[in-house]
């Protein structure tokens, strides 16, 4: 009489063979997927919760909001409102690409005395971009994010 050449033993060590190449095959794509996140130091801007709101507050506080505009040409057009013309005005405009946090570009703000910036935007992807301003004047310390589409 032979021997079957299936029997328990073997059908459950098929069976966890095929369940550890299952799972090693998950964690091997799990490992390779691209992980996005808001900010690489989104821990460390979250322990200063409180002196973003004061920002925040400080931007509302503005007798206008800042406008923004985008021409055919690609250039992006930040105005500020009249409380800060003539005033120096240091910090950064950052295009943050709800993508990909890699697309993000970051520009030195440069105001003119009319209280203008503009940025050429001719090198970005087509998408939804959010404006986040960050910036110092008058002493204070402002924000504000604008949603902004480049076709």
């Amino acid at each position: 009489m032979k021997k079957p050449l299936m029997n328990w033993g073997n059908g459950i060590a098929i069976a966890i063979v095929i369940f550890v190449l299952f799972i090693g095959s998950l964690v091997y794509i799990s490992f390779r997927q691209k992980i996005n996140l808001v900010s690489r130091d989104y821990y460390p801007k979250e322990l200063n919760h409180s002196a973003h709101m004061e920002k925040i507050k400080n931007y509302q506080a503005l007798s206008a909001p800042i406008k923004i505009d985008l021409d055919e040409a690609k250039k992006l057009q930040i105005s500020f409102p009249a409380d800060f013309r003539g005033t120096e005005i240091k910090g950064r405009a950052q295009l943050y690409y709800f993508v990909d946090f890699e697309e993000d570009h970051f520009y030195p703000l440069e105001v003119d005395h009319a209280g203008k910036q503009i940025i050429s935007l001719k090198n970005l992807k087509s998408g939804r971009y959010k404006l986040i301003l960050d910036w110092v004047a008058h002493a204070k310390t402002y924000y504000c994010e604008l949603e902004l589409q480049i076709p």
